[in-house]
């Protein structure tokens, strides 16, 4: 699996020890704390940041089974090299219990907002997760779980061609098959 690839706008790859620093500010933007209130104050800091790109870039070194790695990418700019937010996809329920389908989340930093990368994001990894599961001769797959308030979210994936599926007790799913 290719671990850097370009849309129009953005470039996706596995995070850098320099992004460290960017990963945790955006993470501790008030419109990322709104919908992962839930996270321990230590996911907010340099050292879980750290920890998170080592865990990143064990990853990414070696090759990586779509099937059982969570594969998470850095957001960056084409034209600038700014990191502007992360992409991740990753079984929802893991391959040795049952195939089931894989999940994607997302998150642009506050002023990247509102200017469609998300959307180009969510695009772009889900024709680069279809391809890696169609080379696995798979069904592809993929759901998004957004909370019911998460609108912006929501609109990022239905203009990315996911299709509400159901309601659970705290998010809506979505999905999309290739």
């Amino acid at each position: 699996m290719e671990a850097k690839f370009i849309s129009d706008r953005l470039y996706y790859r596995p995070y850098e020890e320099k992004d460290v620093p960017k990963m945790v500010k955006l993470r501790n933007e008030s419109s990322m704390r709104k919908w992962f209130y839930f996270q321990e104050p230590y996911c907010l800091t340099i050292e879980f940041g750290q920890e998170e790109f080592e865990k990143n870039v064990s990853t990414w070194n070696k090759k990586i089974d779509i099937l059982k790695d969570e594969c998470t990418l850095a957001v960056v700019l084409n034209e600038s090299d700014e990191l502007i937010g992360n992409i991740g996809i990753a079984w929802r329920i893991r391959p040795e219990v049952k195939l089931d389908g894989l999940e994607i989340g997302y998150s642009i930093g506050e002023a990247h907002q509102r200017q469609g990368y998300a959307t180009e994001a969510v695009k772009a990894v889900i024709k680069w997760a279809f391809y890696e599961l169609k080379k696995l001769k798979m069904e592809p797959k993929i759901e998004a779980y957004i909370e019911h308030e998460n609108i912006p979210s929501i609109r990022v994936a239905e203009k990315a061609g996911m299709k509400f599926i159901r309601k659970e007790k705290y998010v809506s799913v979505y999905e999309i098959k290739g």
